[in-house]
């Protein structure tokens, strides 16, 4: 009978100790999907802001294409201080 409790406590500590050792395996496994959850989210946010900003570049770019005429004159005459020959300004100030 001495045997076969000697056995049965062996059985049951490494049983234990393979159960501990699973916990801890668990533990860590918990923690490296929370970060990793964490990331992906702030992924997906840089990802939307991105997107965003390149709708405000494709929407800025549209503009300027279909405008480019009147953008260059608008520019011309307020940046570069240019008009047309006899032209008459008038300002508000």
């Amino acid at each position: 009978m001495a045997k076969k409790e000697k056995v049965i406590r062996l059985i049951t500590s490494i049983t234990v100790a393979v159960m501990f050792i699973l916990l801890v395996i668990l533990a860590f496994q918990l923690i490296k999907i929370a970060n990793l959850k964490t990331k992906s989210k702030n992924l997906n946010n840089y990802k939307t802001e991105l997107v965003s900003e390149i709708n405000n570049y494709n929407a800025t770019n549209t503009y300027y294409n279909n405008n480019r005429e009147e953008y260059l004159e608008n520019y011309a005459r307020e940046v570069l201080g240019w008009g047309e020959q006899d032209e008459t300004w008038y300002t508000g100030n």
